[in-house]
């Protein structure tokens, strides 16, 4: 994953790791680990979630709604966990 419009952080080109809720959330919210890494390439900001110490969330948009993503970055192994991904819509916007 290389992004150019702005400095990512060190952990944007890590491996990443589907964790558990992520897993269970995709059939039910009917993606699959294709469409994540598509809404991973497609990534347009990033932003620190101060309510879990040392998370970020990922803003995608395109077409009519926007997606978020929640990583959790583990520094000791290098490793991008992928905590959950969601649509949003309405008023979450």
């Amino acid at each position: 994953m290389v992004k150019q419009a702005f400095d990512w952080p060190p952990w944007w080109n890590w491996e990443i790791d589907l964790w558990t809720h992520l897993e269970e959330k995709m059939e039910e919210r009917g993606f699959t680990e294709v469409d994540l890494r598509r809404m991973l390439e497609y990534a347009a900001e990033y932003r620190r979630v101060e309510r879990v110490v040392g998370s970020s969330q990922l803003g995608i948009g395109g077409g009519t709604g926007k997606s978020l993503i929640n990583v959790q970055p583990e520094p000791d192994r290098e490793i991008l966990g992928v905590v959950t991904a969601y649509e949003v819509t309405g008023e979450d916007r």
